[in-house]
């Protein structure tokens, strides 16, 4: 470049001696500290503040290489270079002042228009202005909000959008004039130079517009020294995803209101690349001295820390979900489990005490008042000793808000200032409660906006606090569909990446007023059983009553063959009806023939005598499944006090049928049955009949036929 294309990027110039002075671009520079001048064919650039040449170059957007001269005919290879973009700079009453030309390959000149019709590649006596200035002048006099980027491009693209924006690059004091009375917001490139430029403008403009804020659209990922990010990368790829130009519109709407305003970064924030970035919170003075992998016997030989689960399934920097419909009780079930971690009693299959943890809870749905009750009559029966443990070691952040704003975690300073809080009180496990009130997020069904405002976050935090976190979800719509259990598909509602992205997910379902069942659909090692609850609720606590397994529809249709019947497809779907779907049945019927459990001969299906799961009748089983099927008998009849009676049917049928633990949880699976009024359980239809009876042999039973009680 020459001397002159460099001087045209710089604030300030005045002539000195053999070169020029100027105010340095690297540094928020008020005395023009840096000396300009050509030399042997080559620019020198000096900041007297200290300010190397590097950090000159970037801030000017250009390359050390750019300070060399070029041979003679690279002016006509400029000529020869496919201009792809002029932006104009015009007065307010849009006249041409002079124009930013973008070159193919990437290359940019200045140029005034002159007397001749022609342009003159320099801007010496140019009149400096924003760029859209015409458009920013009646858009501030309008009252309406501006947006600030760094370069014309982004510019252009916000005001597709409908929006009034200019660029912030070589921003000058006396550009604030025009934007006294407007709501700013500055969008920077995700970059290292972007971020300096940024300040350097912030500075400028602070104190000087109604209000300032700054927004990055990429805080979750590493900061580059340039060539980063920026607006348009963002608006692209929301193009991309379906999303309409007014929809665009609205998401940068909501993302400035959520917006942080801005604070000057110090010299040292910069060289830490703390800046607005979640992702680089950390230390990173001697980044470039990390190794980046191992050989196999380095590995062997480094000592590593031993991975302790805190919760089944999570340990230190590792987090997981916990889902619920509303109302189920996954709160109160929290601040149990939070209860037995602090005083190391094991509160099963969740933990198994032993050790005692510092925990805390981050409760963006409750209030204080109602956190410190509930917490009180749950400990209300807890020794003194206890009391204090708890008191001790349990950390509570409830209606936490930061000025105006209520805690967002994916908001940069507040992702600090509850990073700082948690370490101070050195925590172990971390409990949030829930995470579409903890996050700011506008689409919970959007994969890529869960990625990066919700699960990125929630891994940074667990890394930088060194915590296991568990974090409360409401759950979507389960369907047992197609031979699969709970375990396959129950899931959080919205995005799949909240599952996706988890390594332990927890689900919690009612059943009935005073019980619930916890599952366990993923889980990295040995999964538990659906375990049952019962839920105190005068003391606030869940009592573990036992286990229980829910049966699929798969096993649900291989029930009806059990007595060797031969059934036509009309009759399946009379018996399954209410069950389950004809979409169902006949995939579930597909797969039974695949797998060889059923045969088809004409019309009529029937079991395969040669399937495993016959027998003469009986089941042939697997030691593996014979030791499974002793299991789920002792769980049920630790259950069941009545697991040794034999029932009666009902007044017109006098076969005696055993209880079974198989019969009595396949009846709490019946959508067909109503409950027992004794013990409040389902009660099991028998085929070929209407009659409902109680699995657990309740001496009050309640038998309905043709639709009445009796």
């Amino acid at each position: 470049m020459t001397l002159q294309e460099i001087l045209s990027r710089l604030q300030n110039v005045k002539k000195n001696g053999n070169g020029c002075t100027a105010l340095c671009p690297s540094h928020y520079d008020q005395q023009q500290s840096l000396s300009v001048k050509e030399s042997d064919g080559k620019v020198l650039l000096k900041c007297f503040a200290g300010c190397d040449a590097q950090a000159i170059v970037s801030a000017l957007g250009i390359d050390l290489k750019d300070l060399f001269a070029k041979p003679k005919q690279a002016t006509n290879n400029f000529q020869q270079k496919k201009i792809v973009a002029v932006y104009d700079y015009a007065d307010e009453h849009g006249e041409i002042l002079y124009q930013n030309v973008r070159y193919e390959p990437k290359d940019f000149r200045q140029r005034k228009p002159n007397d001749k019709g022609g342009f003159d590649y320099s801007l010496n006596g140019a009149r400096r202005v924003p760029y859209r200035l015409p458009e920013l002048v009646e858009a501030v006099g309008r009252g309406a909000d501006v947006w600030l980027c760094e370069g014309e491009k982004d510019a252009d693209n916000l005001r597709t959008l409908g929006l009034a924006a200019t660029s912030f690059k070589n921003w000058k004091s006396e550009f604030n004039a025009y934007l006294k009375t407007a709501h700013v917001c500055l969008i920077q490139d995700h970059d290292k130079a972007g971020l300096k430029q940024a300040n350097d403008a912030c500075k400028l403009l602070s104190g000087n517009v109604a209000s300032l804020k700054t927004l990055d659209f990429y805080t979750g990922e590493p900061l580059p020294e340039k060539h980063g990010k920026d607006f348009s990368n963002w608006c692209e790829n929301e193009k991309q995803n379906g999303l309409s130009l007014d929809e665009i519109a609205e998401k940068l709407c909501i993302f400035t209101d959520n917006a942080d305003a801005w604070r000057p970064i110090s010299a040292s924030d910069a060289d830490r690349r703390e800046a607005e970035s979640i992702s680089d919170f950390e230390e990173t003075e001697n980044a470039d001295a990390v190794k980046v992998g191992f050989t196999f016997g380095e590995l062997q030989k480094i000592e590593l820390p031993e991975r302790v689960e805190i919760v089944r399934g999570l340990g230190r920097g590792e987090n997981g979900l916990l889902n619920a419909v509303s109302h189920t009780g996954k709160s109160t079930l929290i601040r149990n489990l939070v209860l037995n971690l602090v005083l190391g009693k094991p509160f099963e299959p969740l933990t198994a005490g032993g050790l005692r943890y510092r925990v805390a809870v981050i409760d963006s749905e409750d209030t204080l008042t109602f956190l410190r009750s509930d917490l009180n009559k749950m400990q209300a029966d807890f020794v003194e000793a206890e009391k204090k443990l708890i008191e001790e070691n349990l950390f509570l952040i409830c209606e936490l808000s930061f000025g105006d704003e209520d805690l967002k975690l994916n908001k940069p300073e507040h992702f600090r200032r509850v990073i700082a809080a948690i370490n101070d009180f050195g925590a172990d496990f971390v409990f949030i409660d829930t995470v579409t009130s903890a996050f700011a997020i506008r689409n919970e069904n959007d994969n890529s906006e869960v990625i990066e405002n919700v699960m990125h976050p929630l891994k940074r935090f667990a890394k930088l606090t060194n915590t296991g976190v568990l974090t409360a979800h409401h759950i979507g719509k389960a369907k047992l569909e197609n031979g699969e259990t709970k375990e396959g598909i129950h899931r959080g509602r919205g995005a799949s990446a909240f599952a996706d992205k988890s390594r332990t997910i927890f689900n919690l379902d009612k059943d009935g007023d005073e019980r619930v069942i916890l599952s366990c659909p993923k889980l990295k090692g040995e999964k538990f059983a659906d375990t049952i609850f019962k839920y105190d609720k005068d003391r606030r606590l869940f009592e573990r009553q036992g286990e229980t397994f829910v049966v699929s529809n798969y096993e649900t249709l291989l029930d009806l063959f059990a007595d060797g019947a031969k059934l036509k497809r009309k009759e399946i779907d009379e018996q399954l009806d209410g069950e389950m779907s004809e979409a169902t049945i006949t995939r579930n019927l597909k797969t039974a023939r695949e797998r060889g459990d059923l045969i088809k001969e004409k019309t009529l299906y029937s079991k395969n005598a040669h399937s495993l799961l016959s027998n003469n009748g009986t089941n042939a089983q697997t030691d593996a499944e014979s030791q499974q099927n002793q299991a789920f008998q002792e769980n049920a009849q630790m259950l069941t006090p009545y697991s040794n009676e034999h029932l009666s049917i009902n007044e017109n049928d006098t076969t005696e049928r055993p209880f079974t633990a198989y019969n009595a949880f396949n009846a709490t699976e019946r959508k067909d049955s109503t409950s027992c009024w004794n013990c409040g359980l389902a009660l099991e239809r028998i085929k070929g009949g209407t009659t409902l009876f109680c699995p657990f042999g309740c001496e009050s039973q309640k038998n309905v036929s043709g639709g009445e009680e009796k």
